[in-house]
This record gives structure tokens, C-alpha cells and sequence, in this order.
């Protein structure tokens, strides 16, 4: 089911997010990471909107052609989603982006809402 969601949704947005959230292995709260970010780029500056944009697509791309590589079992998905999720918040540097957009970073969200209950 969700193989079939990530071949339909769009490049842009929150749709490939939006492919783990309704399905038996119970993954929640990637959209709605996705979502609380797009709602609050305007309000970062341009090294956190940076972050936003590179993290989202780096996210977005690793699900699409990771998630056809890995075993279907639940917990296999998760470990997948959960370590992504970790490169791209590195790789595109979660930390410095936060530590210059600190009043908007809290403002957003609480830090354990950056990663996806399950």
C-alpha cells in the first residue's frame, strides 16, 4: 500500500510524506513534521529555509528509493524511516539552522515532535 502511495505522490509538498501515516505499520507524524515546517518557513531566515527545502527533499527522495529496497516488515520501515531521517537532519545541519532560528524553532514545535511517534 504504501509503494503504490509513494509512485503517486507528487515531487512537491508533503505527499510522499503523507504515504506512511495511514497503514498498518502505524509510522506517524512525518506529514505533519512536513506540514509544521512549510506553515513556518517565511518566518525563518535564509540559512533556515535552506534547511527546510534540502531537508524535505532529502527525506522525500531517501523514502521514494529507499523504501523499494528494504524488507516490507514494519520494523524494518521504521528503522529505515528513523535513520533517514537522521542523514538528512545532518547532512543539511539541523543544528546550525535551529541554533540561528532558536525563537522560531521553539515557537514551532517542541524538539520531540521533530521525529515521528511509532
Amino acid at each position: 500500500e504504501i509503494q503504490h502511495c509513494l509512485v503517486s505522490a507528487g515531487d512537491v509538498g508533503c505527499g510522499v510524506f503523507e504515504c506512511f501515516e495511514n497503514n498498518s505499520c502505524e509510522i506517524r507524524g512525518l506529514q505533519e513534521i512536513c506540514m509544521t515546517f512549510l506553515h513556518n518557513a517565511g518566518k525563518f531566515d535564509s540559512q533556515g529555509k535552506s534547511f527546510i527545502k534540502d531537508a524535505l527533499k532529502c527525506m522525500a527522495h531517501g523514502l521514494r528509493h529507499k523504501f523499494s529496497c528494504i524488507s516490507r516488515k514494519c520494523v524494518s520501515i521504521k528503522e529505515m524511516v528513523f535513520q533517514l531521517q537522521r542523514e538528512c537532519y545532518i547532512k543539511h545541519n539541523l543544528c546550525s539552522a535551529a541554533k540561528e532560528n532558536v525563537a522560531v524553532m521553539v515557537e514551532m514545535i517542541h524538539f520531540q515532535d521533530l521525529f515521528p511517534k511509532g
